[in-house]
């Protein structure tokens, strides 16, 4: 694929915006063919809206942010966000701020309860750290510039101990879970729709290279992908080993409801219910037959 940036000619539609770097000069198409001197243009100047840095036992609820993501570092525990929507959260081609331009967490023992995360061109929500907890919100549209790479997922879950559970999650360029790196945790009773509105060879869930050391993935609703070529499910790619997956209901991929390319060992899979998929097979680079 490509992206064409940067060209004054694609400034065609009110609400659009061109950069002259040399002029240093904003060409821009107010609404309405409005002056846009009587009108509020911002702009966005911060990476973060809110940072959190060896801070504990703190409750954020029921605000508003956008064009900016917010930070938890590792040394935080035990943070509460509930009932917070963010929108635009981060945008970027040239310098990719897929995870740290989201609500990234990075602490231990971090809740997110009952929010809406929507629209960034890389991921939504990153989970690291540990025993840290993502239930009941509405995460969507994003991931929109596709790139290429661990985790660039709508969501980026990743670390020890996470649950995530409850929540609606629809509407990526590419996949919309990535778990390389997850251990331990929980993907429960989740609603995951609409992955590959701009690329192909995806899985709704993604991830590689990961002991999952029994993550359970359970009771979710995995359905409609976009990628019409080889859009899975719940796709284990190479050296993926020791995930349990159960009970989940797939249905309307292009690819295999579930699959694990060898070389993959002791993945459970059991009483999962697929339809209007293909069938279960496997992908060998090394043709080792294992």
């Amino acid at each position: 694929g490509y992206v064409l940036m940067g060209l004054r000619a694609a400034l065609d539609t009110e609400g659009e915006w061109w950069v002259d770097r040399a002029a240093k000069r904003v060409y821009f198409w107010a609404p309405g063919g409005k002056n846009p001197e009587g009108l509020v243009v911002e702009a966005k100047c911060r990476l973060h809206v809110l940072t959190f840095s060896a801070v504990s036992n703190i409750r954020v609820e029921g605000f508003s942010f956008r064009a900016g993501g917010i930070l938890v570092d590792e040394r935080s525990s035990f943070i509460l966000f509930k009932n917070l929507k963010g929108e635009y959260l981060g945008h970027s081609y040239e310098r990719d701020v897929a995870a740290t331009g989201s609500l990234f967490i990075r602490g231990t023992g971090v809740s997110v309860e009952s929010c809406e995360l929507a629209y960034g061109s890389g991921s939504l929500l990153t989970v690291q750290g540990s025993n840290n907890r993502v239930v009941n919100c509405f995460i969507h549209d994003g991931c929109y510039a596709a790139v290429s790479g661990d985790n660039t997922a709508l969501i980026a879950l990743t670390g020890r101990r996470q649950l995530f559970a409850w929540n609606t999650v629809r509407d990526s360029g590419r996949d919309i879970i990535g778990y390389n790196g997850l251990t331990e945790s929980i993907v429960e009773h989740n609603d995951l729709s609409r992955a590959g509105h701009l690329t192909h060879d995806l899985g709704m869930t993604y991830g590689h290279t990961t002991d999952f050391q029994n993550t359970v993935f359970r009771y979710n609703r995995v359905h409609d992908v976009l990628d019409k070529k080889n859009g899975k499910g719940i796709y284990f790619d190479h050296v993926a080993m020791n995930a349990i997956v159960h009970h989940n209901a797939i249905w309307n991929t292009s690819a295999c409801p579930i699959k694990a390319n060898n070389p993959s060992y002791f993945i459970l899979v059991f009483q999962n219910t697929a339809w209007n998929t293909v069938g279960i097979s496997t992908f060998d680079h090394s043709r080792r037959n294992d």
